[in-house]
């Protein structure tokens, strides 16, 4: 069974050593919109070093904002790709929890009923991104959405 690979997103503020070029926090390098940097066997954390481990680093080209992924397998732009469809499945978790259906309150201690639960929240899930989805096509979204 192969094992999951690692893929974290890093603060500015993390201190990466590279061979020969020594330690360094990532808020040092400055990348114009759309640029990209990947660096292989490098370690983390000045304190307690971690590594060796590879890193994308770069800034989105939409939105301007930095970022840095970590990898247990070399990075490649690929990597920003996969980073970012385990973030879309954690917003659903959260959508999940707290955020929207807060399941963790339901307090249902019953497999078969929790079972029952989840094929509900799926149905309800569906039918309201459905409903989102019609909303934007039509271009009302600004009616539901002011942000």
């Amino acid at each position: 069974m192969p094992s999951a690979t690692l893929r974290e997103r890093l603060k500015n503020t993390t201190w990466i050593w590279r061979a020969g070029k020594g330690w360094c926090q990532l808020k040092a390098f400055h990348f114009k919109r759309g640029e990209a940097l990947c660096w292989h066997h490098v370690k983390l954390h000045k304190q307690q070093a971690y590594g060796p481990v590879h890193l994308i680093m770069g800034r989105n080209n939409v939105n301007g904002e930095f970022w840095a992924i970590v990898s247990d397998e070399t990075t490649t732009l690929q990597t920003f790709n996969q980073y970012g469809l385990r973030f879309d499945i954690e917003e659903n978790f959260l959508d999940d929890q707290s955020n929207g259906w807060n399941i963790q309150k339901s307090e249902i201690c019953s497999l078969c009923a929790l079972s029952r639960l989840w094929f509900i929240l799926a149905i309800a899930t569906l039918y309201v991104t459905a409903q989102g989805v019609e909303v934007v096509a039509t271009g009302k979204r600004r009616w539901v959405d002011t942000h």
